[in-house]
């Protein structure tokens, strides 16, 4: 029902541009491909990358002008980060980012060429300034960092 319920809030455009984005990663993402020569690709395929790499830098940048306004709004207090936490998970940062971010990374794990060609996954690199410094305000993020860190149920001990 959560899933209904956002879906009828995002905006068409919002929507139209996840599905881009999932026929882009679709495209790239390599099938059956028997008999095919490695580190050779078709100029399709170059194009849907040089696509994404463009795709990645128009987002990159949305997000790259709206992560520091919304640190700068999220630093005044406990409040604040946890509404502009919610602005940012409705926005493109939200929705867009995680899916593309977990996209690259199993099409670098099927095809580490094609993404090395595409250059998509430096231009994802440049937010992780951004990220870090929106993360650092979130409260409570020592314990979220010691229990990530920690092996299961060893912090329980102390």
């Amino acid at each position: 029902m959560d899933h209904e319920h956002y879906s009828k809030e995002r905006s068409a455009s919002l929507d139209l541009l996840l599905r881009f984005q999932r026929l882009l990663v679709s495209k790239l993402y390599p099938g059956d491909c028997v008999g095919q020569v490695p580190n050779i690709y078709s100029p399709d395929l170059l194009g849907v990358g040089s696509l994404l790499k463009k795709y990645t830098a128009l987002l990159c940048t949305h997000i790259g002008d709206i992560l520091p306004v919304a640190t700068s709004i999220a630093s005044t207090s406990h409040r604040h980060f946890a509404e502009v936490s919610h602005v940012v998970d409705g926005d493109l940062t939200g929705i867009l980012l995680p899916e593309l971010v977990v996209s690259i990374v199993l099409l670098l794990s099927k095809n580490a060429g094609l993404m090395q060609e595409a250059g998509a996954i430096p231009l994802l690199a440049g937010l992780l300034e951004h990220l870090d410094r929106f993360n650092q305000l979130a409260p409570g993020k020592e314990r979220d960092d010691n229990e990530d860190l920690a092996w299961p149920g060893i912090m329980g001990m102390y």
